[in-house]
């Protein structure tokens, strides 16, 4: 994979172990700050003891939730658990962890494209910019509306029509059911059709309830 080396690292960063990426889990693809990463996977960050072993070796387990990158488990063999995170945690903050993974996912990325090194290089600066904790979403009526016009479409088209609401806004299917149920308590989508979901016409609407 692509190396990281201390000129690509952010100023105020300290860098003192190596990184190697494991292989994506098979989850596919999520949104962050609009760079597409695995929806799961792991980092080794280690620091080698010389002698063919591990002075240091962690793997952090990091999953993509309603388009926010979060640390969801450290292992060790070297290491008690809490140790490990008071080693990671004096050398930069969480948030910055989680930038300098998603920069080692966009090197990765862009050298398995066939990448120059100036592509890799815009990919890790672009990737450093990204923002790693999500803005909450203030859903407005106008918003609402979009949602109801997503999914009708969907339906009428024979997709999935709240997976469809999540593709398009980038969010889980449980965030997208929330706010299809919001959107049919505004009144911008009607009742769902028993229990298939989508929408009943008006007629079933007028006489009957969901």
């Amino acid at each position: 994979m692509a190396e990281l080396d201390e000129s690509e690292v952010p100023t105020g960063y300290t860098w003192h172990l190596g990184w190697s990426l494991i292989e994506p889990d098979s989850e596919g693809l999520a949104s962050v700050g609009g760079i597409m990463v695995p929806a799961a996977f792991e980092i080794h960050a280690f620091r080698p003891d010389g002698v063919g072993g591990y002075a240091f070796s962690a793997i952090l387990a990091y999953e993509v939730q309603e388009g926010e990158l979060r640390l969801r488990s450290i292992q060790s063999v070297t290491h008690e658990i809490d140790e490990v995170a008071r080693i990671l945690h004096r050398r930069q903050s969480w948030d910055d962890w989680k930038r300098y993974a998603l920069m080692t996912l966009a090197a990765d990325q862009a050298q398995e494209a066939g990448g120059t090194p100036e592509d890799i290089g815009r990919a890790i600066r672009s990737a450093r910019r990204t923002p790693v904790r999500r803005t909450r979403t203030r859903l407005t009526d106008s918003m609402l509306k979009d949602v109801a016009r997503v999914y009708r479409s969907a339906w009428e088209s024979g997709e999935a029509p709240t997976w469809a609401v999540a593709k398009h806004f980038h969010k889980s299917h449980s965030t997208a059911a929330r706010w299809v149920g919001l959107a049919r308590e505004r009144g911008y989508l009607g009742k769902a059709d028993s229990t298939r979901g989508g929408e009943a016409s008006q007629q079933d609407q007028e006489g009957g309830s969901e």
